[in-house]
């Protein structure tokens, strides 16, 4: 191994860390250990056992190593591990623009690939997505922006997807003991009745009623809960009202990736599964059965990917 390689690989944690805190994006000191993870593996299973010649920085984005690491590393932070170490290198100078360029477009290649089934939302995403601090644009009228963070906390504490939002009816709503149907248990015995809500979504329900009230002087037990342009929720408006994360620079700039329900729901999974060391299997189980579980699924393997790589590497 050469001086400089020594020297790159004894500094590159460091120094990309000091780079993370400056981000004007606040990073979890999770995300943060997951990227050095991905670092840990790209240098030691596709650059040191590769013999891969690395004289300047450009060199570490070589394309055989690249290739290598995006065909193995399959967590959800892989690829943001590398693209965020090009753009610190390209930032202080030790990555030339031109070199920067092209190897953007040689990582381009391998973000195409990814599908969204295997994608998933970092901690930081979901703490932005639930603290409703987005920003709306011009063409978004009063009632999606009275709807969006009332359904986007749905979707992250409920599990719900597009087709269970818009069966739920009011008389599906218990403000007082704080709890919502579960409306996949209509055919899956497997679970629960009711999901419990916390206080956040309780509140934004109320505000809800509160403004439905006012345009209609009365709730109907039997209403659909959400009605978005004078019309039953579905599913194509529920994903113009969630694409508002998508489709505003100030939105999209500080997310990971695009947002769409399924992404939301499996990401919501495998953190709760990271935070409780899987004990939250069950609950999650409960709440999604057994019959559709595809998201469930893919969290769980996305979970022992990221455990089975913290054992190798001591992590």
């Amino acid at each position: 191994m050469s001086d400089f390689m020594t020297r790159l690989f004894k500094s590159i944690d460091n120094d990309f860390i000091n780079y993370l805190n400056l981000k004007d994006k606040e990073i979890t000191e999770e995300t943060k250990t997951r990227y050095i993870d991905d670092l840990q593996f790209y240098k030691n299973r596709c650059i040191v056992p590769k013999h891969i010649i690395i004289e300047e920085y450009k060199d570490l984005f070589n394309s055989y190593a690249l290739k290598d690491y995006h065909n193995n590393r399959k967590t959800s932070t892989a690829r943001f591990a590398i693209t965020n170490l090009l753009e610190f290198y390209f930032k202080i100078g030790r990555v030339s623009p031109k070199d920067y360029l092209d190897i953007r477009n040689e990582l381009k290649k391998y973000q195409s690939k990814k599908t969204d089934v295997s994608d998933f939302l970092t901690k930081d995403d979901l703490t932005f997505i639930l603290s409703s601090k987005f920003r709306y644009s011009t063409r978004r009228t009063e009632e999606e922006r009275f709807l969006a963070p009332l359904i986007l906390q749905l979707i992250y504490y409920t599990l719900f997807e597009q087709n269970h939002i818009s069966q739920i009816k009011w008389r599906d709503i218990d403000l007082v003991n704080r709890k919502i149907r579960n409306i996949r248990s209509d055919e899956d015995n497997y679970c629960i009745k009711w999901i419990p809500l916390n206080e956040d979504v309780i509140s934004l329900i109320e505000s809800y009623k509160q403004f439905l009230i006012k345009k209609h002087n009365e709730i109907v037990q039997d209403d659909y809960f959400i009605y978005i342009s004078q019309s039953p929720a579905n599913n194509k408006s529920l994903n113009r009202i969630i694409n508002l994360l998508n489709d505003t620079k100030d939105n999209y700039e500080k997310l990971s990736g695009r947002v769409n329900v399924q992404k939301m729901i499996r990401s919501r999974i495998l953190h709760g599964l990271l935070d409780t060391d899987g004990r939250q299997l069950i609950d999650f189980y409960e709440i999604v059965g057994l019959s559709k579980e595809t998201q469930i699924v893919t969290a769980i393997k996305e979970y022992f990917t990221i455990i089975n790589s913290k054992k190798a590497y001591g992590i």
